[in-house]
């Protein structure tokens, strides 16, 4: 995980206090202002807590420079996936599932190539923006044909300078602070299912020098489909977390609210495509998230939860079998072990997931509701050349019982990716 490698760079900087971002005295390394010293590394590790749901959006500021290409950066990653799966693999907006009806298939695809481009305009302005080309994320696919996509998934003005301020604000399209996830896992994990979104919001946080960081935001939102369809500002959400580092733990703890689960990517879809509610909701659910990492030496371990404080209205999100409307939740744990190969760097993991009362959260665009009740996960990386790596995972996925309106089968899917960061 990017965080955990930042925080092992202060560690060897020497940064292994009560917290791991105590400002150090000032030396001809640090920014010093008014007192206050910042050196970069705490700078890009203050960066890494806001940004966190952000894709490749930390940095460290620079001076204002004249030409523009000496503070611009251009970045990228491309995925290209081998897939087999018992049952069939679904295509959900976003996302690859277990199919759990179908016979034995296989497919190689680009799953992502992404393209980012930042600029530190001063010491205080960073332009981010993430160019994505992706065949499952915002148009329905089926497991035999896939759609393709060009888009903007993120676009970012953000003013802050930690070595002078704990003040921040980020303007644009952007990933909500909402639940806790990365964007290059192959399989996405079921708590980012039911966190992740994606829109254009004002944020604004503070992140103090010893760990305490929080933020607000506010976005248009879906329409209230109980009042006039004018647009307003009707989403909004918080996140409040601490993170820091002792000499044998770091850690990373927030938790989060957002007002209103119908603006999440994937109930939008469900609610447009399924329940004839396309671009509005008939009753407001604010859902709560919490989030704990753990980092020690070579290990890490993450937890995340997520969950709808209320139950949706059926008229947008119904319940499996019944006539009610749907509480969806889901829960995961992660392990990690970091360790070299042939002086190539690798990590291990493992993780276990269930979701509650969301197997009609997540769909494909033939009808079929893909969300599985618990998984496990087993996935091993490579880095075999500089910025190219190799990662294999496999998943075991148990589908709903018959009862709960799933088909009560098991699917196991194995996945190869060749990787590509510059």
């Amino acid at each position: 995980m990017q965080l955990k490698k930042i925080i092992g760079s202060l560690a060897i900087l020497g940064f292994v206090s009560a917290t791991a971002i105590a400002a150090p005295a000032p030396t001809d390394k640090t920014t010093a202002n008014e007192g206050a010293a910042v050196s970069k590394a705490q700078q890009a590790y203050m960066d890494q807590i806001v940004n966190h749901n952000q894709d490749n959006a930390s940095h460290t500021p620079s001076s204002l420079l004249n030409q523009w290409y000496k503070h611009t950066t251009i970045s990228g990653e491309f995925d290209t996936d081998a897939q087999f799966a018992g049952r069939g693999i679904s295509y959900a907006p976003g996302n690859r599932q277990s199919n759990f009806t179908k016979g034995p298939t296989s497919s190689v695809s680009l799953a992502t190539a992404e393209l980012y481009l930042d600029t530190d305009i001063g010491s205080w302005t960073h332009v981010h923006a993430a160019l994505d080309y992706d065949n499952d994320w915002n148009l329905p696919a089926t497991s035999n044909t896939n759609n393709q996509t060009l888009f903007f998934s993120e676009a970012t003005v953000q003013v802050s300078n930690f070595a002078k301020s704990p003040l921040w604000i980020r303007a644009g399209r952007q990933f909500l602070n909402f639940g806790d996830y990365e964007h290059d896992t192959i399989t996405k994990p079921l708590t980012q299912l039911l966190t992740e979104a994606n829109t254009t919001a004002f944020t604004a946080g503070y992140m103090s020098s010893f760990g305490l960081n929080a933020d607000v935001y506010g976005f248009t939102g879906l329409d209230d489909a109980n009042t006039d369809n004018n647009p307003r500002i009707r989403g909004f959400g918080a996140d409040l977390g601490f993170a820091g580092k002792t000499q044998l733990l770091g850690y990373d703890i927030h938790v989060g609210f957002l007002n209103n689960m119908a603006d999440l990517e994937r109930a939008k879809f469900v609610m447009g495509q399924y329940t004839h509610t396309a671009g509005e909701y008939h009753k407001q659910i604010p859902g709560i998230s919490a989030h704990v990492g753990l980092y020690s030496g070579p290990f890490d371990m993450y937890m995340n939860f997520v969950s709808a404080t209320e139950a949706f209205s059926p008229q947008d999100l119904v319940a499996a079998r019944s006539d009610k409307g749907a509480k969806p939740w889901a829960y995961g744990i992660e392990f990690g072990y970091n360790f070299d190969v042939s002086h190539m760097t690798s990590e291990a993991m493992m993780s276990y997931q269930q979701s509650g009362d969301a197997q009609n959260f997540l769909a494909d665009a033939l009808g079929g509701f893909w969300m599985p009740e618990y998984r496990m996960l087993f996935a091993y990386r490579l880095d075999v050349l500089k910025n190219v790596y190799v990662k294999a995972e496999y998943d075991h996925d148990i589908d709903y019982s018959s009862d709960n309106g799933g088909s009560g089968k098991s699917d196991n899917i194995g996945t190869f990716r060749l990787g590509v960061k510059f």
